[in-house]
C-alpha cells in the first residue's frame, strides 16, 4: 500500500471545502467590486485593489480554521506566509487585470472572473503544499518575533 493513499480523502476534502471558498471568495470578489464601481462610483481600477484586500483577510482566517485546520505552523508565521505570498498572487492578478482590461479591452468584470478562475488552482498548490503542509515543508519561512 502506498503512503500517499491515506492523504487522497484529506485532498480530495480540502479541495471541495476550498472550491467552496472559492465560490465565495470569488462572488465576494466581484461583488464587492461592482458596488464600489457601479454603486458608489469608484473606479473600476480602484475598486478591484479594494476587493483583493477585503476578500483576502477573510480568506486567510477561512483557510486556517477550515481547509487546513491540521497544519501545525504557528498562525503568526502562516499569516506572515500567507500576506507575502498572496500579495504576489494580486499582483500578477493585477497586472493581468491590466492587459485583459486595459490594454485588450476585455470589460473589467469578465476580465476579472478570468483572472480569478485561473489563479485559484495555482493557490490551491501552493497554499497545500507550502503554507498550510506543515513545519516540514514551510519550514523555509522565519519564525515569528513576540
Amino acid at each position: 500500500m502506498s503512503d500517499k493513499a491515506p492523504e487522497q480523502p484529506a485532498l480530495r476534502s480540502q479541495a471541495k471545502r476550498f472550491v467552496v471558498l472559492s465560490a465565495i471568495s470569488f462572488a465576494g470578489y466581484l461583488g464587492l467590486t461592482a458596488l464600489l464601481h457601479e454603486q458608489l462610483g469608484v473606479s473600476s481600477y480602484i475598486a478591484v485593489p479594494i476587493s483583493m484586500a477585503c476578500i483576502t483577510l477573510f480568506n486567510f482566517f477561512t483557510l486556517k480554521l477550515f481547509i487546513f485546520p491540521s497544519s501545525e505552523l504557528h498562525w503568526l508565521k502562516q499569516l506572515a506566509g500567507f500576506i507575502t505570498s498572496i500579495a504576489g498572487f494580486r499582483v500578477a492578478e493585477y497586472i493581468a487585470f491590466l492587459l485583459l482590461h486595459g490594454l485588450i479591452a476585455l470589460p473589467y468584470l469578465p476580465a476579472y472572473a478570468t483572472i480569478l478562475g485561473a489563479s485559484a488552482a495555482c493557490k490551491f498548490l501552493f497554499l497545500r503544499t507550502v503554507l498550510f503542509a506543515g513545519p516540514k515543508q514551510a519550514s523555509v519561512l522565519p519564525e515569528p518575533t513576540p
